[in-house]
């Protein structure tokens, strides 16, 4: 998980930066509208956070020490007609559990936890549904599932109206696997139902170093970066950090063969293989 030490304060940052990469035939992009950047902004205290975790559903009957540790990766939102829906990982431990007549939590770390806020406010003041992400019915999806040892995510999509699929969502995760130091990576999962429960859709990106249980000094993970639609609508984007000769030289790099910094596309296709779930979502 990303956030190991109790969490002080939350603040949101708005800031506009450039991306530039190679693209075969270029687009025009019309802004659809003019952010500006302002000083941090607390908008969740800690106290918030522990009050939240009170009444976190379902409970939070054994976190492993950790608390409600919200947010633990970056965060997700859709606008609704009430405010906006976030959505973000809650890095602590979920046993399972008999909740409301129905078995939740899948003996890990993380989740994707949705709350009701505003941009002022994204905690809101009802319960955070805190739901973990479940394994595919099918375990030839994701034959890694077994063996992390924390999944959870923030990112989301929702498919637009008048597509086929409609208001189901897709959220990239972050997950771990065992290792002397955090070796993670990217996967999907789906939601059929606002986020009242997720569905593993299987990895989608690994770091350019195979996995072992030992790894050289300096190795660090690529995050859980957000789920862009591409300008045609073909395919998503997922931004991450490429590890440079086992150290600390990272660069963002849009999942694929990265060289020298630059941002490049690597694509998950909407159109999927026969073996993925990505087809069921879209």
């Amino acid at each position: 998980m990303f956030f190991r030490l109790p969490l002080v304060s939350v603040a949101l940052l708005a800031s506009i930066f450039q991306l530039s990469f190679g693209v075969v035939t270029a687009q025009t992009i019309t802004p659809v509208c003019h952010p500006t950047v302002t000083a941090p902004i607390i908008v969740v205290t800690h106290d918030q956070v522990v009050e939240a975790g009170k009444k976190a559903e379902p409970p939070l009957i054994d976190t492993k020490g950790f608390g409600f540790a919200w947010p633990d990766t970056q965060m997700g939102v859709i606008k609704t007609a009430d405010g906006y829906e976030w959505f973000t990982s809650d890095g602590a431990f979920h046993p399972r559990q008999i909740w409301q007549g129905q078995w939740v939590g899948n003996n890990n770390y993380g989740s994707v936890t949705t709350t009701q806020g505003t941009l002022d406010n994204p905690l809101g003041t009802g319960a955070p549904q805190d739901v973990t992400i479940s394994p595919n019915p099918d375990p030839a999806v994701n034959p890694n599932y077994p063996a992390y040892t924390y999944i959870g995510g923030g990112p989301v999509y929702q498919v637009p109206a008048g597509k086929t699929g409609a208001g189901n969502l897709l959220v990239g995760y972050h997950a771990e696997l065992p290792s002397d130091t955090l070796y993670a990576v990217h996967g999907l999962a789906a939601s059929w139902d606002n986020g009242q429960h997720w569905t593993d859709l299987g990895e989608v990106v690994r770091p350019n170093q195979s996995f072992k249980f030992k790894l050289a000094p300096g190795f660090d993970e690529i995050g859980d970066g957000p789920l862009v639609e591409s300008p045609d609508g073909k395919y998503f984007l997922l931004l991450f950090s490429r590890l440079g000769r086992l150290n600390h030289d990272h660069h963002p790099c849009l999942s694929g063969s990265c060289a020298g910094g630059r941002l490049i596309a690597s694509r998950v296709w909407r159109q999927a293989p026969a073996r993925s779930s990505l087809r069921e979502v879209l």
